[in-house]
């Protein structure tokens, strides 16, 4: 019983942390982390998730320059595509000459 006691009272020391983890039948617990660590991570994770600066009106012109000539070079493609596919018809309707 006293080795009992001494591990329920151990046990009672331990609170969940963020790294509890469950191992099986048994729920191992990590010891909190002090305020300082919780203060440090908040501020990791907040330099992390700072929003970027948003880009000035001559970098928005830009985008739009940018979209303007993939979407012009996407059309002027499609329309390539569509005349190769109208010749080979074309060429497939021909009959051939019978030699005789």
């Amino acid at each position: 019983m006293k080795v009992l006691s001494e591990v329920t009272s151990f046990i009672g020391l331990l609170r969940p942390g963020p790294a509890s983890d469950l191992v099986g039948p048994f729920r191992i617990w990590v010891h909190r982390q002090n305020p300082r660590e919780i203060d440090e991570n908040r501020n990791k994770c907040e330099r992390k998730n700072r929003q970027k600066p948003k880009p000035t009106i001559t970098g928005v012109n830009e985008n739009q320059e940018r979209d303007r000539k993939r979407k012009e070079n996407r059309e002027r493609e499609r329309k390539e595509n569509e005349n190769r596919g109208k010749e080979r018809e074309k060429r497939k309707r021909k009959p051939r000459k019978r030699k005789r």
